[in-house]
């Protein structure tokens, strides 16, 4: 059975155009936000990589290198502050 159209109350074009539009301007607005933090994950999320790569390759080869060792730079390699970025990069992602 088809619905009578004719008891519907007419609704302007412009009137929807209006609400079209603020509705997009709303769902921008929402939008930037979520972009922003994406992107900006995306980018710690690259930093936390290499930091971890950089991490474990110091600790299991760079750490005996005879320069690192005589220039006391092992202290540097074996220091927890590495791992104490990545927690914190982790804590923030």
């Amino acid at each position: 059975m088809s619905e009578d159209k004719t008891n519907m109350a007419p609704v302007a074009d412009h009137q929807r155009d209006r609400f079209a539009g603020t509705s997009l301007r709303v769902a921008h607005w929402i939008e930037r936000p979520a972009f922003w933090l994406g992107a900006s994950s995306a980018w710690l999320m690259l930093a936390l990589a290499l930091l971890i790569v950089f991490d474990a390759f110091g600790r299991r080869y760079i750490r005996t290198w005879s320069f690192v060792i005589e220039n006391d730079w092992h202290v540097l390699i074996n220091s927890p502050m590495f791992q104490d970025a990545e927690w914190h990069l982790h804590t923030i992602v």
